[in-house]
């Protein structure tokens, strides 16, 4: 399972190109909020529903972990 990391301020382009790219090829993908809800909104005040809550993440079997940049979303991945 591959994690795809969303904070508030994130770089929305770099979220969701990604995650698109990976589910089209096949691959195991899941976004997870750092928020404490499911509704993440971007550096571009887009907003986006992850697939499930930081603390639902199994991080035993993650694969790959992703941190989309954007200021405010880096600083916020802290």
């Amino acid at each position: 399972m591959i994690y795809l990391h969303l904070a508030k301020g994130f770089e929305e382009i770099e979220a969701v190109t990604i995650a698109d790219i990976l589910r089209r090829g096949g691959v195991s993908i899941q976004t997870v909020s750092m928020e404490e809800g499911l509704d993440v909104t971007g550096g571009h005040y887009i907003t986006v529903k992850a697939d499930l809550l930081f603390r639902d993440a199994d991080y035993d079997t993650s694969e790959m972990m992703i941190f989309p940049g954007g200021m405010q979303g880096t600083t916020n991945l802290l």
